[in-house]
């Protein structure tokens, strides 16, 4: 039985009057538009819906032909939040008329990483787990005006309005409030708030979720288990939608800003990579931390392009307010077991089929269809060139001493990402796996943003300077 039967079953036994397609631009936005189900047709999920490209910011001028969206039919889900019996599927683009996959689609972009590297490494599974972290505020006001620029956050658990007691870290280092990673109620004022987000999201197929209090005063953690590699990445932006939804339900605002606070360290997305045929763990062995050759020389792939990850990893200017040495965040491109301060770390396992690298240093604004693509295509990068990693750091990374400040950190603003990803473009557009129209298009879009930002007076920036 093909994946349209039991959608078509489930439209009709749930009464669906409206399925919405849902695609992401390659900003990382998720879009969508609507269609009547009285109108739905199976041959939608092969010919696909032409929408206008002309509108999305990166896909085709309105002299070319309109792309077609190609619903995925085994990624339905029941919409938890409309007001009519709705069904959402996720789709991909593709060219109308040849029906090739759309070069400038994050999803058709991660489909073609996945086959590639599957293909190239005999895996026929790869899969992904993802750790999101998010901050909820009560109230969030913005002004960018010619005259005026600034922001203001309100939350009860900041430090100011709930009276936190703060404990010292490092010197050096911002305090942050005690207890405040993993609390239970009371002092964790939303763990029902994240029990409904966790209900409304395996009411949606995401089975087997953990979710907890993060670092800081309005962060929190919610943790995706691994599953395929796309599926994951459908499953991230269906996290979003869920928490920003039940956030509003709440009276509350969510964002996936990795650092919306000076004095917080901001959050993560925590991203695990494993691969599999026929049910073998190829990443298990005997070398270090019990990995085998392939996944030492794919993590030497991902460490040796980084730089150029966190075009996609650490997509925004504010990506790099926490990607600062001193933020407890692992900036160090190096590897170890168990250790959390390393930009790469291998959790500890005794189970073989759990055996897996974890990525630390991405934020919580990556498109995770760009982001996982790419980290696939640096790993294989390492396995085609059979790259070794240099030795493990197995200390604390936060606190390197000066001789080794020059071991390799990731970049300090996007501009630095973007050059890096222009300069090593060739590691994703070989065999036009990442089109190059892809590429240009994405950094010609990120250049804008980061242009935008950097025209723009900054408040401390007035305060520092005013008077001189």
């Amino acid at each position: 039985m093909s994946d349209v039967e039991p959608l078509m079953q489930a439209i009709e036994e749930n009464r669906i009057r409206i399925c919405n397609l849902r695609f992401t631009d390659p900003l990382g936005h998720v879009r969508q538009v609507a269609i009547e189900t009285s109108g739905l047709d199976p041959a939608l999920f092969t010919d696909g819906l032409m929408i206008d490209g002309s509108a999305i910011p990166g896909w085709h001028a309105p002299t070319e032909p309109d792309p077609v969206l190609r619903p995925d039919p085994s990624s339905w889900f029941i919409d938890p939040f409309a007001a009519q019996p709705t069904l959402v599927l996720f789709c991909s683009a593709a060219e109308a008329g040849t029906g090739h996959a759309y070069d400038t689609c994050p999803r058709s972009t991660l489909q073609r990483s996945l086959e590639h590297v599957q293909r190239k490494i005999g895996a026929d599974r790869i899969a992904v787990g993802l750790e999101i972290g998010f901050s909820l505020f009560d109230d969030a006001q913005f002004d960018v005006e010619p005259y005026r620029v600034g922001h203001r956050l309100s939350a009860m658990e900041a430090p100011s309005a709930a009276g936190l007691a703060y404990q010292g870290g490092n010197p050096g280092h911002r305090p942050v409030p005690r207890h405040a990673a993993l609390a239970a109620p009371p002092p964790d004022h939303f763990s029902d708030l994240r029990s409904e987000v966790a209900t409304i999201l395996a009411g949606c197929g995401i089975q087997g979720m953990t979710h907890g209090h993060g670092r800081g005063a309005c962060q929190h953690v919610l943790t995706l288990p691994p599953t395929d590699a796309l599926i994951a990445a459908d499953r991230l932006q269906l996290a979003r939608y869920v928490v920003r939804s039940v956030a509003a339900g709440y009276g509350k605002t969510a964002t996936f800003l990795p650092k919306p606070s000076q004095d917080e360290h901001g959050v993560d997305l925590v991203m695990s990579v494993a691969a599999f045929a026929a049910g073998r763990p190829l990443f298990h062995g005997s070398s270090y931390a019990d990995l085998s050759p392939l996944c030492l020389s794919f993590m030497a792939g991902i460490l040796e392009h980084a730089r150029m990850l966190a075009a996609f990893t650490n997509p925004s200017t504010n990506s790099y307010r926490r990607l600062r040495p001193g933020e407890e965040v692992p900036t160090v491109l190096a590897y170890a077991a168990n250790n959390r301060t390393a930009a790469v770390r291998i959790p500890l396992t005794a189970r073989p089929d759990q055996k897996r690298l974890e990525l630390r240093f991405p934020d919580p604004l990556a498109d995770p269809y760009l982001a996982i693509g790419a980290t696939l295509m640096a790993g294989l990068d390492g396995i085609d060139r059979k790259l070794e990693p240099d030795d493990p750091l197995d200390r604390n990374l936060y606190d390197l001493p000066p001789e080794e400040h020059a071991l390799r950190h990731l970049p300090r603003t996007l501009d630095e990402a973007l050059d890096e990803l222009d300069r090593h473009r060739e590691v994703l557009t070989g065999d036009e796996v990442f089109s190059p129209r892809m590429v240009d298009t994405y950094l010609t879009l990120k250049r804008i943003q980061s242009d935008e930002i950097a025209a723009i007076p900054h408040p401390a920036e007035l305060r520092l300077y005013w008077s001189n």
